[in-house]
């Protein structure tokens, strides 16, 4: 899409190429990324998450200010296409991966279908893989089956239908506050961001704390942050609070690989992790719009961030309960190991 879509001659195409067919995309390989660490990793999960997470963060940190000295330099229709050529390394890099033993069972099994299936009835042997593939994503019933599954999903609903309010409000309180580095405050994010995001990694292989009570913790270290940004007034004490934002939101991320693991299993991470980011999608869509319109309507800007932190509020409380239920299940497991060794 970063290839034609400078060729459209209205913005209403690059609307559909660029933003739904681009979007779907993206989707789909970040999604991917996830499902071949849990495929691959076992012991060192949190690191690899980590490391991968932090190779995100930087391309977003990095990529903002090379996109625009390359529209000052070429124009945007150039800078498209180098862009482009960039994300086509992301295919190149992603034939490089090798199927593991489990992926030559699971090929094995597809293959047992195949067989199963008239070879003449090519056909219906297409229909019926689409038709598996298509529920198996779409398959809803883990949020019935599994309590502490549908209270992350609700969580992350909140977080996200919040989380972008931070990087549109906080240059425009700084910009009010005639702070004249309100850029830095974005860059310290993406700085502390990083190496945050390998050091929860890190923590979470050496089984120091669960990744769901290290994710209960950020979630209302970002909401306390988002309840007192509006009252600070100098580029220090906003530089601390953006410092302190930016590490919560690499836990945010970055641990949500690994909690999964530990709720749904790894066999059903692929469709937990699916249901899960489509609901982050759907939220992200109407969060800075109720954000703008309180800021309108009341006068002030401190009401987005009072929206913003009652959400994460909210989110960190649901978080805590499947904290709470991980702690009663992990008792439960050690009262009966203790019963059965008692016998």
């Amino acid at each position: 899409m970063y290839f034609i879509s400078p060729y459209f001659p209205s913005i209403y195409f690059m609307k559909f190429s660029f933003g739904i067919v681009g979007g779907i995309s993206f989707g789909c390989a970040y999604l991917t990324n996830f499902i071949i660490l849990v495929d691959y990793f076992d012991k060192r999960l949190g690191l690899a998450n980590g490391l991968t997470m932090s190779g995100s963060g930087l391309g977003n940190f990095a990529f903002a200010p090379m996109t625009e000295f390359l529209i000052g330099k070429f124009k945007w229709q150039s800078t498209m296409l180098i862009l482009g050529s960039a994300i086509f390394l992301c295919a190149f890099l992603g034939c490089l991966l090798r199927p593991i033993e489990y992926y030559y069972k699971k090929v094995r099994q597809t293959e047992d279908i195949d067989d199963a299936i008239d070879s003449n009835e090519e056909p219906k042997k297409a229909s019926f893989i689409v038709k598996n593939l298509f529920n198996e994503m779409t398959n809803f019933k883990i949020l019935k089956l599994n309590t502490s599954f549908l209270l992350i999903t609700l969580s992350n609903f909140l977080i996200f239908f919040v989380y972008f309010i931070p990087f549109i409000y906080i240059p425009i309180r700084a910009k009010a506050l005639k702070i004249a580095q309100f850029a830095w405050l974005i860059g310290i994010i993406g700085i502390v961001n990083i190496p945050m995001r390998i050091l929860f990694g890190i923590i979470c292989d050496r089984k120091i704390i669960k990744p769901i009570h290290m994710n209960s913790l950020c979630i209302f270290v970002a909401s306390g942050c988002m309840y007192t940004y509006f009252y600070l007034t100098t580029f220090y004490s906003q530089a601390v609070a953006t410092a302190l934002f930016g590490m919560a939101a690499a836990g945010i991320n970055s641990l949500t690989t690994p909690y999964l693991v530990d709720i749904v299993g790894s066999e059903a991470f692929a469709n937990a992790n699916g249901i899960l980011n489509m609901f982050r999608g759907l939220s992200c869509i109407f969060g800075p719009f109720i954000a703008g319109f309180l800021s309108e309507k009341l006068k002030s800007n401190l009401y987005a961030f009072v929206f913003c932190g009652t959400s994460l509020a909210l989110a960190g409380i649901l978080s805590t309960l499947v904290s709470m239920i991980t702690i009663k299940s992990k008792q439960k497991n050690k009262t009966k190991s203790l019963e059965l060794n008692s016998v």
